[in-house]
């Protein structure tokens, strides 16, 4: 054997030695995949299948796994997509709990993703549950940043409920963040009914405030349109509230 036939036997040996790991980590991920499908489908079946109540524990475990399972998945596509897919099959009690479970840990961006995507799942289903999980996360865990998720979702699916229930919140100053942040939301996709809440606010410090941030907010989306709706308003503090 000569020596340039030994060097391309060496170079073709190391490049099997390379090419082995690769074929037997995509064969750990295929299997991966198929077994949070499974996963996936187990939970849905569940839900299908019992009567709305509290979980099981059993149920809850289950959960809980998957998420895990799911929330250690390398590949950000695949870990989307799996969440995407296993949260459309959580009810609210199973909703609920994940987010519980993930209020608790530390908040890293994919747990953050997750509470996202759990939080838009709840509020679709039951807006008050989420509420009533918000309220109750320690404050040593965020509990403010989890309001401030919840009410940026639920701004986007039903504002006015959203802000119907701020109207319980002692808090005057967390009140009035998230206040604006709806408003904000609303002016863009629904002007209209925004500048209606608006108009009903008090002629307070308060209310200059979040009447000036709102157009302010759409003004960055829509100067035209923004500009336009404030010249409509009548010649009042509506108006210079708007246009300050």
């Amino acid at each position: 054997m000569n020596f340039r036939a030994k060097i391309l036997i060496g170079l073709l040996i190391v490049a099997v030695c390379a090419v082995i790991p690769i074929l037997l980590q995509q064969q750990e991920i295929s299997k991966l995949r198929a077994d949070l499908a499974k996963s996936i489908a187990k939970a849905a079946s569940a839900v299908a299948t019992r009567k709305h109540g509290p979980l099981t524990a059993l149920e809850k475990q289950t959960n809980a796994d998957t998420l895990k399972h799911i929330l250690s998945m390398p590949s950000e596509v695949d870990y989307l997509r799996n969440l995407l897919d296993f949260a459309s099959t959580l009810d609210a009690n199973g909703t609920r709990a994940l987010l519980e479970d993930l209020a608790a840990q530390p908040l890293n961006s994919k747990n953050r993703t997750a509470i996202d995507v759990l939080i838009d799942r709840l509020v679709h289903l039951d807006p008050q549950s989420a509420l009533d999980w918000a309220n109750t996360v320690p404050n040593a865990h965020g509990r403010q940043q989890m309001l401030g998720m919840l009410f940026y979702t639920w701004s986007n699916v039903d504002p006015a409920k959203a802000l119907d229930a701020l109207g319980n919140f002692t808090n005057a100053s967390l009140r009035q963040n998230l206040t604006q942040m709806v408003l904000n939301n609303m002016i863009v996709s629904n002007p209209k009914d925004a500048i209606a809440t608006l108009q009903k606010l008090p002629p307070s410090t308060q209310g200059r405030y979040l009447y000036s941030s709102a157009f302010y907010n759409w003004a960055q989306a829509d100067p035209v349109a923004a500009t336009a709706a404030a010249m409509a308003l009548p010649a009042t503090r509506d108006r210079s509230y708007a246009l300050s």
